[in-house]
C-alpha cells in the first residue's frame, strides 16, 4: 500500500471559524513555502466545485511568501477544491494526493512545480506521485 505525503500539520491555534482563520492558514501555506526556492504564482481556489463566482480565491507568490486575495490571469498551478478540503490537507488529516484521486481536488497547470510544492509542505516522507 503507497502511503501518500500529507502536510505538515499548518492549522496550530485555528479553529476553522471563520474568514480571519482561513486567511491565517493560507498566509502559513505561504510562510511554509518560503525556502522551496520556487518562483511563479499558486492560486487557490476554494469554495464552489463548479460556479467560479462563488469560489473564494487566492494566490500565493512563490517568490515573494505572501498571499494576495484574488485570482490572477494564467497561475503557474491553480488548485480547485472545496474550504473544508483545504483544512483537512492542511491540518495533516488528509493527503493531497488522496483528494486529488478522490475528486475533491483538481490541480491545472504546472504538475512538476505541483509536486515540488507538495514534497516541501509535506517534508520528506511519502509519495507526491499517483500510480
Amino acid at each position: 500500500m503507497t502511503v501518500f505525503a500529507r502536510v505538515r500539520s499548518l492549522t496550530d491555534g485555528l479553529d476553522r471559524s471563520g474568514q480571519k482563520d482561513l486567511e491565517t492558514a493560507i498566509a502559513r501555506v505561504a510562510e511554509a513555502l518560503r525556502d522551496a526556492g520556487e518562483r511563479g504564482a499558486l492560486q487557490l481556489d476554494l469554495g464552489g466545485d463548479h460556479d467560479t463566482q462563488s469560489r473564494s480565491g487566492w494566490t500565493v507568490m512563490l517568490a515573494e511568501h505572501r498571499p494576495l486575495s484574488g485570482r490572477v490571469d494564467n497561475p503557474d498551478v491553480e488548485v480547485i477544491t472545496s474550504v473544508e478540503a483545504f483544512w483537512e490537507m492542511v491540518d495533516g488529516s488528509l493527503s493531497p494526493v488522496e483528494a486529488f484521486r478522490s475528486g475533491r481536488m483538481r490541480v491545472r497547470g504546472d504538475e512538476e512545480l505541483a509536486k515540488r510544492i507538495l514534497r516541501h509542505l509535506a517534508g520528506p516522507d511519502g509519495a507526491v506521485g499517483c500510480p
